[in-house]
């Protein structure tokens, strides 16, 4: 059996599952490559005879034979478990599209940074953002640029994401990845709507969409959003005006023994074991 193929460089960063992001020598940039087999275990759930396993593991990217020996040996470990193709496929493709990715560190690559509470960036104007990785070999570098343009009580931030690759002895090869729009709205203050549109500028156009409002005033918060597959997401929060437990007064005296500063339910005190 042919051994796995090596994947390409790190580009630095990891994804929220603490795995590798890899460039390749044709500028994609991967990390796991999900790949749907045969489950060789029994499934302590009914019906759920299939499961989606990376088939990249460090660096290296491995045929579906190999992978299910590995699996067969515990080896890797799947991702998630589906009662049939179809579905396991749709979640694979679900968690590639829902994948972030971070730099090792955690620190901005924002230049210049912006002093105050906010450094990340410029919030009017030009912001900037750069990476770049590499040795004598390969190196890799992508960039990131928006421009926020603002009113009254709105602002619109247009952006546009870029990445470039050189192998030695070969010429620079560079393209452009993404565009998006970002929208906010602020017709008072307590009401706030956002809207967020992008896609890849090559390969497939992964559009991507969101739609969002807030409210919140004094002791009520409201937020609610809705993506391009329909999914909602709502958050509702509320604060007591006067603080505290609604079954309490406060500052009212007990005459119960041990209680003070406050009244609870009936007067009944057990005390504690």
């Amino acid at each position: 059996m042919p051994g796995p193929n090596k994947v390409g460089k790190k580009t630095g960063r990891k994804t929220q599952y603490g795995r590798d992001e890899y460039i390749t020598i044709k500028g994609e940039k991967v990390s796991e490559k999900s790949r749907t087999l045969k489950s060789r275990k029994k499934s302590m759930l009914p019906k759920q005879d299939y499961v989606n396993v990376p088939s990249i593991h460090d660096g290296y990217q491995y045929t579906e034979e190999q992978l299910s020996r590995m699996l067969k040996e515990g080896r890797v470990k799947p991702t998630s478990k589906h009662r049939n193709i179809p579905e396991a496929v749709k979640q694979a493709k679900k968690r590639s599209k829902n994948m972030k990715f971070k730099y090792k560190g955690g620190l901005t690559n924002t230049v210049p940074p912006k002093r105050g509470p906010k450094p990340q960036g410029y919030r009017k104007g030009a912001d900037v953002d750069f990476f770049a990785a590499g040795n004598e070999d390969f190196q890799y570098g992508e960039g990131k640029a928006s421009y926020t343009f603002e009113g009254k009580k709105s602002s619109i931030t247009p952006s546009l994401s870029a990445s470039a690759y050189k192998v030695k002895d070969k010429s620079i090869k560079g393209k452009l990845d993404r565009v998006s729009v970002k929208g906010e709205y602020k017709p008072n203050k307590k009401v706030n709507l956002k809207g967020e549109v992008s896609r890849n500028v090559h390969g497939k156009k992964d559009y991507r969409a969101m739609l969002g409002a807030e409210y919140k005033n004094k002791n009520k918060k409201f937020k609610g959003s809705i993506d391009e597959t329909g999914r909602a997401n709502l958050s509702f929060s509320m604060g007591f005006k006067h603080g505290g437990c609604p079954h309490r007064e406060i500052g009212v005296k007990s005459n119960i023994k041990g209680i003070s500063g406050i009244q609870l339910k009936g007067q009944k005190f057990t005390g504690s074991k």
